[in-house]
């Protein structure tokens, strides 16, 4: 190298011609950084050695922190997914128990409804009872009325041709009896 391409300097003193090397930090044969080294008088081969087992061992130390760094990163993202699950976890329990407490109610509802519908049938076949009871009734009564309109017309007529016959018998003669004063007294009543 030149002699101005470096100058080393302190506060005791400066040099120009100094000795220089770049070794390269590697792990499992991958460049983890470069190690450039300067001195006022060249290297000797202990040092060189020294070096390429110091860089050897920085090499592992960059691997070890570079290592820790990703599992740290993977430790927090870990955390982070775990927060967000549980969290996650957390909402899909609430759900969960909301849909259940729904679900009770529905079936609570269902079961109204049935209960309802049980009573209502109950109520419509109750009133087909008492409708078919009030047809029974009213075709008794129909049945009843008319054996009672005859019963009672049968007799009537009786009477009445009855009465229609007494003023012309011989009571007709007779001075006004009291059977003669009913006789005509039926007459006049109205027929159905």
């Amino acid at each position: 190298m030149p002699a101005d391409f470096i100058a080393i300097s302190s506060s005791l003193g400066e040099a120009h011609e100094v000795s220089i090397i770049v070794l390269p930090v590697l792990f499992e044969g991958q460049t983890k950084a470069v190690i450039e080294l300067a001195a006022i008088q060249a290297f000797s081969a202990g040092s060189l050695a020294f070096l390429e087992l110091l860089t050897q061992s920085i090499g592992a130390v960059f691997n070890t922190i570079e290592a820790t760094m990703r599992t740290e990163r993977l430790l927090t993202q870990s955390q982070q997914l775990t927060t967000e699950l549980q969290s996650r976890q957390s909402e899909l329990q609430q759900t969960n128990e909301e849909l259940g407490t729904k679900a009770r109610l529905l079936a609570e509802q269902n079961a109204e409804v049935e209960r309802k519908n049980a009573e209502v049938e109950q109520a419509r076949f109750a009133l087909e009872e008492k409708a078919s009871e009030l047809a029974l009734t009213s075709k008794y009564k129909s049945e009843f009325l008319a054996n009672m309109s005859h019963e009672l017309r049968t007799p009537l007529n009786s009477i009445l041709i009855l009465s229609q016959q007494l003023p012309r018998t011989r009571w007709a003669t007779c001075p006004r009896s009291r059977s003669s004063s009913r006789a005509t007294s039926i007459r006049p009543a109205p027929t159905c």
